[in-house]
Order: structure tokens, then C-alpha cells, then sequence
């Protein structure tokens, strides 16, 4: 007999279609969450603490001084953002933090040597010659 119509297969193959069925009819929830006042204030102390560590670096406080920014006024544009341009602007420099490409460059270069010290033990070698 085919596994197609064996009762096995069949029973399972109703299990799945009810199964279907009955998730199908669970409603999709939309209710908002309404986020408490203690929330956004510690999600914008978070945003102003996050924008401060970066202001405080000694290449950001630089080049905002080269365009003749002082600290104070830049900490007083800062307290005038609305929350969602703070939040967004803290997102924004999580993402572009000074350093992050470190990391894949260091991992090329560690690939590359390995690459060379294979090439090196196995006895090969490249040779690139140009083509005429």
C-alpha cells in the first residue's frame, strides 16, 4: 500500500488540517501598550545619558568646538529635543560608534595569515603573472 493511504497518514493529515483550522480562528490581539510615566522618563534619562558619553568624547567635544559649539550650548540643545528625537538621535550614534569596523577588519587580516601560513606549510604558492 502507498504511505498516501495508509490510515496513519490520514489521521494525521485531519489532526493538522483541525489544528490549522482552530488557530486560524484565534484572534489577532491590538491592543497598544501604554507605557507608564517611570518608563519614559528612564527611557529618556537612558537616550540623554547615551547622547552625553558621546558629546563627552574628546573627538566629538573637538570637532563640536571647531564649528564654535561650547559644551553648555550643545547640552541645552539637547534638553530641548523632544523624546522622539532624542531617542532617534541615540540610536542613530549607537549605530555609527567610533571603533565598530575594528572588529571585521582584524577578523580579514587574521584570515589572510592563515591563508598565507597554509600556503606557506603546504609548499604552494601563488604566482600572478600578467596576461599577454
Amino acid at each position: 500500500m502507498s504511505f498516501v493511504k495508509t490510515r496513519f497518514f490520514r489521521s494525521v493529515a485531519i489532526c493538522l488540517v483541525f489544528s490549522f483550522f482552530f488557530v486560524a480562528l484565534i484572534p489577532k490581539n491590538s491592543y497598544a501598550y501604554i507605557a507608564a510615566a517611570e518608563e519614559m522618563s528612564s527611557t529618556r534619562q537612558t537616550d540623554e545619558a547615551t547622547v552625553q558619553r558621546v558629546l563627552e568624547s574628546k573627538a566629538v567635544s573637538e570637532r563640536l568646538e571647531s564649528f564654535g559649539l561650547s559644551a553648555e550650548e550643545v547640552d541645552s540643545k539637547v534638553s530641548r529635543l523632544s523624546d522622539s528625537e532624542l531617542h532617534s538621535f541615540a540610536s542613530n550614534l549607537e549605530s555609527v560608534a567610533p571603533g565598530q569596523g575594528a572588529g571585521v577588519v582584524i577578523a580579514a587580516l587574521v584570515i589572510i595569515l592563515l591563508l598565507y601560513a597554509l600556503l606557506q606549510i603546504s609548499g604552494h604558492r601563488i604566482i600572478v603573472e600578467p596576461v599577454d
